[in-house]
């Protein structure tokens, strides 16, 4: 098992989404309240790393600041 700290000290992060089912969901993780019980992805945050979020633009619909092309 992979823990959330030691996936923090990764060099980098990339998380992969797609799909308008999982909008809910990416918005709750980016912009919704800090909730790593239901949503761990919360739980990574690199310290010197860096976390890359690749999102299409069905997943993408519901954030307020939209994606970036």
């Amino acid at each position: 098992t992979l823990t959330a700290p030691a996936a923090s000290a990764a060099s980098e992060i990339l998380f992969m989404v797609t799909g308008a089912d999982k909008a809910p969901a990416l918005k709750g993780v980016l912009e919704g309240p800090y909730e790593p019980e239901q949503l761990p992805a919360q739980l990574l945050q690199p310290k010197d790393g860096k976390l890359l979020w690749l999102v299409d633009t069905a997943a993408g619909s519901m954030l307020s600041k939209g994606i970036r092309e």
